[in-house]
């Protein structure tokens, strides 16, 4: 048995056919993974996520989110659908043209944001969406501002040392002062007991 199989291996070799396995196998990866994106082309979404599709669509959402969103970004979802609830996520991607004068033909899809969508099956009614909510990611953290500094009882814990010894190029943020009047520093009354009811 492996006399014949190391036979086919060298007429294989000999004949030039061997060159052409890796074209062959790459072909055919090709091919069926193209199989697979028109199957999930032409498959129908879950209804929560036409009903985010529709509202994607809608011109004021366009208009507030600040460009509209490529088509097949809704075939990117993920999220979880059940009978009466579903919470989906979608990433929106923008196609652009990075050459429009000289290249319009040359378009390039960019991440611009994810859309978080949480819809409800009413009776009668049908799917309802909750509410739309869009993570614009990084960008987002950079227009808030910087990070907020740390208090000396955090460094404290994250160094290791004692709060006294926190050194001096070190972040401090002193503590406000309360001044409190003296009927506030006398202690709480202790509350009343009501008997229980058999």
């Amino acid at each position: 048995k492996h006399i014949f199989l190391q036979f086919m291996a060298v007429i294989w070799a000999k004949s030039g056919w061997g060159r052409a396995v890796p074209f062959l196998a790459g072909g055919s990866a090709l091919a069926y993974s193209g199989a697979l994106v028109a199957q999930e082309a032409a498959r129908e979404l879950p209804e929560p996520c036409q009903v985010v599709r529709a509202h994607l669509a809608d011109p004021a959402v366009q208009a507030e989110l600040g460009f509209a969103a490529a088509s097949w970004s809704m075939r990117l979802w993920h999220g979880q659908v059940d009978s009466q609830f579903a919470r989906v996520t979608v990433p929106l991607y923008e196609v652009r043209s990075l050459f429009p004068e000289t290249l319009p033909w040359l378009r390039l899809p960019r991440w611009r944001s994810d859309v978080h969508a949480a819809l409800e099956r009413r009776p009668g009614v049908g799917w309802v969406m909750l509410s739309l909510l869009e993570d614009s990611g990084k960008a987002a953290a950079e227009a808030a501002g910087p990070k907020p500094r740390k208090t000396d009882d955090i460094l404290a814990a994250e160094s290791g040392l004692s709060v006294s010894s926190i050194p001096e190029g070190k972040p401090s943020i002193p503590w406000p002062e309360m001044k409190l009047q003296p009927d506030e520093l006398a202690a709480p009354a202790e509350p009343t007991s009501t008997p229980s009811s058999k």
